[in-house]
């Protein structure tokens, strides 16, 4: 009873009214002394918190994975010309072609150009995966 009521404290009443599986497991673990800082927590984790950070390190296939990503990145970024990557920094602010046109005073057929090849530099076939993209090749720049 003790557990179940400090459950209550930490989720309210509704979660555990109404979260069947976690007031069976809490009545499972109420028989012995429970370790508050590890085993609820885990509890609660699995049955309410399913994506909360728990600050464990990457492993290293994931670090050398996200390391060779962010080099394939900043490799297509870098392998577009000065012009391209006007366009490609205009586009990813969400400007269109007629306005990146007249900004930079080009056509807007060599807008259209620019922005396939940045595309296909790239790897990317929206405006949205560019700007995805752009969030990690903006970190390896400041690095």
């Amino acid at each position: 009873m003790q557990l179940e009521e400090t459950a209550t404290e930490w989720i309210g009443n509704h979660g555990v009214r109404f979260d069947i599986k976690l007031v069976k497991q809490l009545d499972r673990r109420e028989k012995r002394e429970i370790d508050y800082d590890g085993e609820l927590v885990a509890i609660l984790d699995e049955y309410l918190f399913h994506n909360r950070p728990v600050g464990k390190k990457p492993s290293p296939i994931a670090t050398r994975a996200r390391d060779r990503k962010k080099l394939e990145i900043r490799g297509g970024f870098e392998s577009l010309s000065p012009a391209q990557r006007e366009v490609f920094w205009r586009v990813v602010k969400g400007s269109k072609n007629a306005e990146i046109a007249s900004q930079l005073g080009i056509s807007i057929n060599t807008v259209k150009t620019h922005r396939a090849a940045v595309f296909q530099k790239m790897e990317v076939s929206s405006v949205l995966d560019l700007v995805k993209k752009t969030d990690v090749l903006r970190d390896t720049l400041r690095t």
